[in-house]
């Protein structure tokens, strides 16, 4: 359920400083690439194809599983 600053200012990271629980904030050295539709999704995708270092997390809501997929092929499931 959003908080009612959540919801405001559409920032999921709200509900949690509203519930009492601390988040670390850094800056990053790199620019951050934002994935908001399916396109942006693939283009993603394209970007990273190959590299060794990236690691893609799916969340399944309905099944309820984090998958964790290297490009070895490998996909680690465990509970949300």
């Amino acid at each position: 359920m959003q908080s009612c600053y959540e919801n405001t200012e559409k920032l999921e990271q709200l509900r949690m400083l509203e519930n009492g629980i601390k988040i670390k904030v850094i800056r990053a050295k790199s620019r951050s690439i934002g994935i908001d539709t399916p396109k942006d999704l693939k283009n993603f995708k394209k970007m990273v194809n190959g590299d060794k270092n990236v690691k893609i997390y799916i969340r399944n809501r309905r099944r309820g599983i984090v998958a964790g997929k290297r490009n070895s092929g490998v996909v680690n499931r465990r509970p949300a």
